[in-house]
């Protein structure tokens, strides 16, 4: 088997998130020795509806441009990834908040330009790294909480974990499902 079979999601050519998550417990360890770094979810907001709408074929090419808008912002240092079926991470290294804000939002006017013609946005949770994290876990639960809050504020948006709890969400855990 290629090593593209191995780490890359066969539709956006991004990492995949058997890929993503090792790279990502290597890196956590990191932040402990003051490496910045920044772990960013985005989801393609109506995605369901565009399928419903224009079709899976569609679908799929929409999710792969959305991809290949990753593959062109980030830097080598980043690993982009599709860790679900419009859901996309992206660990930033060396990267601070306001760093990843910037980022995010370079993503974010890319993607409402490609929008004019699909109608698509996508949603943001960015968390940065923290020691009081519970492990590499607790920090990929804060940006899905992060990402959440976004979705919860109607997307085409930007939000941190904290949004989540002051919009009064309630959290599941995947791991505890």
């Amino acid at each position: 088997m290629s090593e593209r079979g191995v780490i890359r999601d066969d539709l956006t050519g991004l990492a995949n998130e058997w890929y993503f998550q090792l790279i990502f417990e290597f890196a956590f360890s990191l932040g402990d020795r003051d490496v910045p770094m920044t772990l960013v979810y985005f989801e393609v907001d109506g995605i369901d509806a565009f399928e419903e709408a224009k079709g899976a074929e569609a679908r799929a090419q929409a999710v792969k441009d959305f991809g290949r808008i990753f593959a062109q912002v980030t830097r080598q240092t980043d690993v982009a990834a599709r860790v679900g079926d419009a859901r996309f991470a992206c660990l930033l290294m060396v990267c601070n908040l306001q760093g990843a804000f910037l980022f995010a939002d370079r993503i974010r006017v890319a993607a409402e330009e490609m929008g004019k013609e699909t109608g698509l946005t996508l949603s943001v949770g960015l968390v940065t790294y923290d020691k009081d994290l519970d492990g590499h876990q607790g920090m990929i639960d804060a940006g899905v909480k992060a990402l959440l809050a976004a979705q919860a504020a109607g997307g085409d948006t930007i939000k941190l974990a904290k949004d989540f709890d002051e919009a009064g969400l309630v959290w599941e855990s995947p791991i505890d499902a």
